[in-house]
C-alpha cells in the first residue's frame, strides 16, 4: 500500500509505482576533534541527517476525464504544507515527508485506446526514521517499565499525575538524562506560594455560585444561577435563557470571596465563538443509531475514578481506542462525562478531553468509480479524500445534480453524483458536523468588585456586528479603558433583493449576506489576567490554538492612574449578554476563575510551589515541549534539562517530586531504519 496524508495512492483510477528510490540508511554525519598532540582526530559524535525519496509514478485510464480526476487527486495530494505520514508498502509502517519540490508530470500520450502519463515527485525526510502506526502505552507511578522493541531510540510523551501541590517534578531515564521542571525544595525554607490562590473554580458544577447582579448602566439582568448551566461537555457553565429586552441583557452569575483580597491576580479563562468549532456537541448526529461509541481522538486521555477532572486518574488511555458508555439513569453522557469500562478498570473520561462521538447509520450509496471528495461541489475545490470504488458513504443530499453532500471516514464533502450508486444496506460509522453561523451576537463579561458593589475592573469579549464574526476584547480599570484590540475595518454589508407580487402590491425585499470573519480573537480560547500591586495594574489577553500553544497575546506596559479604584476585591460578577432578540453567540463559555493574594514580599531563598494537587503533567521529548492541564507550560524548565529518547530493550523511567505520583504513562511509536 501507498499512502501520502490521508490519501491512498493505490485507490486513485489507473495510478501505479513504476519505481521508488529510498536509500537503506539515512545518510550520517560526523563530527572530530583535532588535536595537535597525536595523530588523527578524536570522534566526538555522529547524527543521521535527512532522507531523500525519489518516486517514478504513471497513470493509464479509458478516459480522458477519469484521467484529470486522477492527475489532479495526486497534485491535491502532495500539495501540503508540512510533513505527512508516507507509508510504502506497510499499512503498518510510515516515514513522515514532505515535497521537496513540485510534483513533475509528463504529456497525456494514447496507448492501447488510454489516456498513459508519467510522473515524479521528491520527497525529503527531515526525521529520517520509519515509524510504527500502533503506539503503544506503559503505566507505572514513580517507575515505568517499557519495552522499546523497535531499531532505534524513539521520542515519547510521558504523563503524569499529581496528587499534592509541588514545586519540583523530574523525569529521568536510564542513562541519567532527566527533564526537570521547577526547583528543588530546601528542608531548611519555608515553603511558600509565590501566589496564594484563594480559588480555582474549574466551572465543571455551579455549586459555589449565586445569582449576581453587578454589571454596567447598558445591561440588563434577567436571570441568575438557576437559567444557567453546566454545558454538554461539562467543563463550563453557559446561559441557558437570556430573558428578553431591546438591548444587552441575560444572567449574571457570582462568586464570593472571603476574605477581601487587597492586592489580587485574577484571571478568567473562556470559549467565545460564533461558528461552533469550540462547540462539544455531544448530540451532533441526527443519524439512527443502532450503536453509540466514544473514539480517544487526543494521545491519550485520563479515566478517571470519580466524575470531576480533579478525581484520581485510575487508566491511561491511548489515541485510537474506541469507547462504549454505560447507562446511568438512562443516559450515555452525563454532564460531558461518560462512564466506562477499560482493561478492566471502570470510571469516568470526560468528552472534551479528547473524545470523539462515533455512530452506526444504515447506508445504501456505495461509489461505483474512485472518487474525489472536494470540500466544495467542484474540482477546483481542495480534495480532502479519495474514496475506493464500492465503498459505503453517509449520503447527505443533492447539491446541484452533479454534486452530492457525503460523509466519508468523519470528513463531508461533495463527490460527483454519477460516481454514487444506490444499492443493498451497509452499516458505517458517522458522525456528523457542526451546523456554523455568523449572524450571531455576543457578550460576555467577568467583573471583579469590592463589598459595596463599585467596579473595580472588567474584561469583555464582544461581537457585535450581525453579518461578520469579528470577536474583540475589552479591558477596563474602573470605567476607563485600558485595553481594546479592534484594529479590523469591516466592509459594506452586502444583500441581495427579492420582489413578491405585482402592480401596486409589489414588494422588495432585502437579504443581507453573511460577510465572513474578521480580526484575531474569532474562535476565542484563552484568558484574560488583570493584577494589582499597590497602584501599579497590569493587564493581559491571551488566545489559544488547539495545541494549546499561544497564538496572539495582547499585553499593555504598566498602568497606573490616580484615578483607579481602590477597594478590596470581594468578590466577582460573570453576566452573559444577547442582543435584543438577535440570536445569540452559541459558545459563550465561563471555563475557569483562578483568584490569587499577591503576597508583599517573596524571598530568593524560599521555596516555590508550581503545582496543584491534581495537575496532569504531559511531556513531549519529540518536541521538546511540556503542557500542564492541557495548557503549553515552559516557564520553569531547568536550562540543564535533556528532552531523552526511549532507549530499545527493556528500561525504565523513574519519576521524583514533592508530591506522591498518583499515576503515570509512557506513550510512543516504536521506529526503525526500514
Amino acid at each position: 500500500m501507498y499512502k501520502f496524508g490521508d490519501i491512498v495512492l493505490d485507490d486513485l483510477e489507473g495510478f501505479g509505482i513504476k519505481e521508488i528510490d529510498i536509500p537503506l540508511l539515512p545518510p550520517s554525519e560526523s563530527d572530530s576533534i583535532e588535536t595537535w598532540s597525536d595523530n588523527g582526530d578524536i570522534f566526538s559524535g555522529s547524527r543521521k541527517k535527512k532522507r531523500q525519496i525519489s518516486i517514478k509514478f504513471c497513470v493509464e485510464c479509458d478516459d480522458e476525464d477519469t484521467y484529470d480526476t486522477t492527475v489532479d487527486a495526486i497534485a491535491d495530494a502532495f500539495d501540503v504544507d508540512t510533513p505527512q505520514a508516507f507509508y510504502i508498502e506497510d499499512e503498518e509502517k510510515f516515514i513522515y515527508c514532505i515535497p521537496e519540490d513540485e510534483v513533475e508530470f509528463g504529456d497525456v500520450v494514447i496507448r492501447d485506446n488510454k489516456c498513459y502519463g508519467e510522473g515524479s515527485v521528491s520527497l525529503v525526510a527531515y526525521d529520517p526514521y520509519f515509524y510504527i502506526e500502533e503506539a503503544k502505552i506503559f503505566e507505572g507511578d514513580k517507575k515505568i517499565t517499557y519495552t522499546n522493541e523497535g531499531k532505534k531510540p524513539c521520542p515519547c510523551i510521558i504523563n503524569v499525575n499529581l496528587e499534592q501541590d509541588a514545586c519540583y517534578l523530574q523525569v529521568s531515564d536510564s542513562n541519567g538524562n532527566a527533564i526537570l521542571l521547577g526547583t528543588y525544595p530546601s528542608l531548611v525554607n519555608k515553603s511558600v506560594n509565590e501566589k496564594e490562590n484563594q480559588i480555582d473554580e474549574v466551572c465543571e458544577t455551579k455549586t459555589n455560585f449565586s445569582n449576581g447582579s453587578f454589571v454596567d448602566a447598558n445591561r440588563v439582568v434577567t436571570g441568575g444561577v438557576d437559567v444557567c448551566a453546566v454545558n454538554e461537555g461539562g467543563w463550563a457553565i453557559v446561559a441557558n435563557d437570556y430573558g428578553s429586552g431591546d438591548k444587552w441583557h441575560g444572567p449574571s452569575i457570582r462568586r464570593n470571596l472571603i476574605p477581601d483580597i487587597i492586592d489580587f491576580e485574577v484571571q478568567g479563562y473562556f470559549y467565545f465563538d460564533s461558528t461552533g468549532k469550540l462547540k462539544y456537541n455531544e448530540n451532533a448526529s441526527t443519524n439512527t443509531t443502532t450503536t453509540t461509541k466514544y473514539k480517544v481522538t487526543a494521545t491519550s486521555i485520563a479515566l478517571k475514578e470519580k466524575r470531576l477532572s480533579s478525581s484520581k486518574t485510575i487508566k491511561t488511555i491511548k489515541k485510537g481506542v474506541y469507547l462504549t458508555p454505560v447507562k446511568v439513569d438512562g443516559k450515555e453522557a452525563t454532564n460531558g462525562w461518560i462512564k466506562t469500562t477499560y482493561d478492566s478498570k471502570t470510571g469516568w473520561a470526560k468528552i472534551s478531553k479528547g473524545l470523539k462521538k462515533i455512530t452506526t447509520k444504515t447506508s445504501n450509496y456505495y461509489t461505483n468509480h474512485t472518487a474525489s471528495l472536494r470540500s466544495g461541489a467542484s474540482k477546483k475545490t481542495k480534495l480532502l479524500a479519495t474514496i475506493p470504488n464500492g465503498t459505503a458513504v453517509n449520503y447527505l443530499n443533492i447539491t446541484s445534480g452533479k454534486w452530492s453532500k457525503v460523509t466519508y471516514n468523519g470528513k463531508t464533502g461533495y463527490v460527483w453524483s454519477e460516481y454514487l450508486t444506490k444499492g443493498s444496506d451497509t452499516t458505517i460509522e458517522t458522525d456528523e458536523d457542526i451546523v456554523v453561523a455568523e449572524n450571531q451576537l455576543g457578550l460576555l463579561e467577568m467583573y471583579g468588585c469590592d463589598v459595596n458593589g463599585v467596579k473595580l475592573f472588567k474584561f469583555m469579549l464582544c461581537d457585535d456586528q450581525k453579518y461578520f464574526e469579528s470577536n474583540y476584547p475589552v479591558v477596563q480599570i474602573g470605567n476607563k479603558t485600558v485595553l481594546e484590540d479592534k484594529d479590523f475595518k469591516l466592509p459594506e454589508v452586502k444583500f441581495t433583493t427579492t420582489t413578491e407580487g405585482s402592480g401596486d402590491k409589489l414588494t422588495i425585499k432585502k437579504h443581507y449576506l453573511n460577510m465572513g470573519q474578521y480580526g484575531d480573537w474569532n474562535e476565542f480560547k484563552g484568558h484574560f489576567t488583570i493584577k494589582r500591586e499597590g497602584t501599579k495594574w497590569s493587564v493581559e489577553v491571551v488566545k489559544y490554538n488547539s495545541a494549546g500553544e499561544i497564538v496572539k497575546t495582547v499585553k499593555p506596559e504598566d498602568i497606573r492612574d490616580s484615578d483607579f479604584p481602590t477597594g478590596n476585591l470581594n468578590h466577582i460578577d460573570v453576566f452573559f449578554g444577547q442582543y435584543g432578540e438577535e440570536k445569540a453567540v452559541d459558545t459563550m463559555t465561563l471555563n475557569r476563575i483562578v483568584v490569587n493574594k499577591l503576597n508583599d514580599t517573596i524571598q530568593e531563598d524560599t521555596n516555590l510551589y508550581i503545582f496543584k494537587a491534581r495537575d496532569e503533567i504531559s511531556i513531549d521529548t519529540l518536541n521538546q515541549k511540556v503542557y500542564k492541564n492541557g495548557e503549553l507550560f515552559m516557564d520553569y524548565i531547568d536550562y540543564g534539562s535533556y528532552f531523552f529518547n526511549l532507549e530499545q530493550g527493556e528500561n525504565a523511567i523513574t519519576i521524583n517530586s514533592d508530591s506522591p505520583i498518583s499515576s503515570s504513562s509512557v506513550i510512543f511509536n516504536e521506529r526503525f531504519n526500514r
